[in-house]
């Protein structure tokens, strides 16, 4: 591992404990593909087969799990997109959305 990812999964694991979860492995791991590349929007399963993509081995349903706890963290928003879709926004701050 090179010290630029080091430092970066420093960084990850401090920003959830600082939200006040505990930094398991698999926390870290979807937290690192979450916020590694800005802000995005991404549901569950999207996030779950990046992790698989990416060697994580980690269910659909830890996932669910981690993204919750994040969002119940303030690390993360939902947005609901017509009522049956769900996705997950890394920008918390107050900025509009447009669904086309």
């Amino acid at each position: 591992m090179d010290s630029g990812c080091r430092k970066e999964n420093v960084a990850v694991d401090k920003r959830v404990r600082e939200a006040g979860l505990r930094p398991t492995r698999q926390r870290i791991a979807l937290a690192d593909l979450l916020f590694a590349k800005g802000d995005r929007h991404l549901s569950a399963e999207e996030l779950h087969e990046e992790a698989i993509a990416a060697g994580v081995p980690v269910s659909l349903a830890t996932v669910y799990n981690a993204l919750h706890q994040f969002t119940q963290a303030g690390m993360l928003r939902i947005l609901a997109v017509e009522g049956s879709k769900t996705y997950f926004d890394t920008n918390t701050s107050d900025h509009h959305h447009f669904y086309v």
